[in-house]
């Protein structure tokens, strides 16, 4: 077994955890018997969560290939799946009952749902320049030019979505993070 194997099967777990919480969490409200009322905003930070969770697993599988099996370079990336881990379980209340609205819900968990987003893309951001200083990823100017604007882009969308107290504004900013996703991972995946 490869560093790089080994890597993945404890980050894939961790990253898998993440998206179990995630979508376990929404199964729970098909469960009940008097479901809180969805709302808008919550469903669509949760389709970015995901989608970031999955962006995550394509990256590692790009970026990661040269990690080292040690306390330095296996940190971060730990750190990463763990965020996403919590981001899945924090993304739904565990007691329906309690929230008649998910979006007064996303309202009070704001600073927890939207600074685990912002602290897990830090983090990545951490462990992408790190692969680009080892050379295991392009580091000349241009690349690093055009990864530090997509991650400006990204990281305004979530500040905004952060500090926003107005739902045209978060809905706005949630439309750009996934714009940013589309961007990066879709129309990225013809073009380069």
């Amino acid at each position: 077994m490869s560093n790089f194997e080994f890597f993945m099967t404890f980050y894939g777990l961790l990253l898998g955890l993440g998206t179990a919480e995630l979508f376990g969490g929404f199964a729970s409200i098909l469960r009940e018997r008097n479901p809180p009322r969805l709302g808008i905003i919550l469903p669509l930070v949760g389709l970015i969560a995901l989608i970031e969770i999955m962006a995550t697993f394509i990256d590692a599988w790009t970026s990661l290939r040269g990690i080292g099996i040690n306390m330095p370079q296996f940190a971060v990336p730990m750190l990463v799946g763990l965020v996403y881990f919590v981001l899945g379980v924090v993304m739904i209340p565990r007691h329906l009952d309690d929230w008649p609205d998910l979006d007064s819900y996303f309202d009070r968990r704001r600073p927890w749902i939207v600074g685990l987003l912002l602290a897990a893309n830090l983090l990545l951001m951490v462990t992408e320049i790190t692969a680009m200083i080892q050379g295991h990823r392009p580091s000349d100017m241009t690349a690093l030019t055009y990864y530090a604007l997509r991650n400006l882009w990204l990281l305004a969308s979530y500040a905004v979505l952060l500090f926003s107290r107005r739902r045209w504004l978060d809905y706005a900013a949630a439309g750009s993070a996934l714009t940013f996703y589309f961007v990066s991972y879709i129309i990225g995946a013809f073009v380069g």
